[in-house]
């Protein structure tokens, strides 16, 4: 398979204990920062408070996330300058990826009601 199938086919490539493992770090870094979250046609539009730490778990993310999921396009728009307050990151996919999209929402707000409940 060369890198052009790779991206087309729609798969991640994580095993089942490895897409744990994400699910977990996902939980621990990037989302309790989610300021805010939009479905948009074929992807998901995060915003994300605008911190060092923040931004360098955001960049870890979406480097991860190419490595295993080729087919989903990630957008990361960083302030370019003090006065932008957030860091915003576009998840887009072909018509065929809804479900993964779907699953990281229901993590976001499976995580957001815990937090609430706490």
């Amino acid at each position: 398979m060369n890198s052009e199938d790779k991206k087309s086919a729609i798969a991640c490539t994580l095993n089942d204990d490895e897409f744990r493992q994400r699910r977990v770090l996902a939980r621990q870094t990037i989302i309790p920062e989610i300021l805010s979250y939009k479905r948009v046609e074929n992807g998901l539009n995060l915003v994300f408070s605008n911190t060092p730490v923040t931004l360098g778990h955001v960049e870890e993310f979406v480097r991860l996330e190419k490595g295993c999921c080729g087919f989903l396009t990630f957008e990361l728009d960083t302030p370019s300058n003090a006065v932008d307050e957030t860091i915003e990151l576009a998840i887009i996919g072909p018509a065929g990826a809804t479900q993964f999209i779907d699953m990281f929402i229901e993590l976001v707000e499976d995580s957001a009601n815990e937090r609430i409940k706490a």
